[in-house]
């Protein structure tokens, strides 16, 4: 008998593995990440944001990318409309 794939009736240790792959810069880049979550379901919903914090961290916290930040135009504040 042929059964219908459905995630939430299977055991934790056979659901899916998570997997996302991440790099940045876009351009010439400096970091790339690889994460496999075992038996967490799609990449795009669970490793994905983890990818993100790390790069987070790392884009913050490193001296890897003072240089290219700097190199970049200055960002000018908004200015307020005249009502």
């Amino acid at each position: 008998m042929l059964q219908k794939y459905d995630a939430k009736t299977l055991k934790k240790e056979l659901h899916d593995h998570a997997l996302f792959i991440s790099f940045a810069p876009y351009e010439k880049p400096k970091v790339v990440i690889s994460i496999i979550l075992e038996n967490e379901g799609g990449g795009s919903s669970h490793a994905a944001p983890v990818v993100r914090q790390i790069l987070d961290y790392i884009l913050l916290h490193s001296d890897l990318f003072k240089k290219d930040v700097q190199k970049e135009q200055k960002i000018l504040p908004l200015e307020k409309e005249s009502q």
